[in-house]
């Protein structure tokens, strides 16, 4: 997957000053159970979670 991204997160993300984060990736949703899916999803809200906390706060 990194392969697969790389062309879009460093020739059109970096290049243009974004800061890239790492991927989170699911494999498979549609054929996971709803236990899978639930821990799928709480994977995703851990990382969002992390994000927020470590972002400087700016003033708008």
């Amino acid at each position: 997957m990194d392969g697969f991204l790389f062309h879009i997160h460093r020739g059109m993300l970096e290049f243009v000053g974004f800061e890239v984060l790492d991927p989170v990736i699911t494999y498979g949703p549609a054929r996971m159970t709803e236990r899978e899916r639930a821990a799928a999803l709480d994977s995703v809200r851990e990382s969002v979670a992390r994000i927020a906390a470590t972002a400087p706060a700016t003033a708008r």
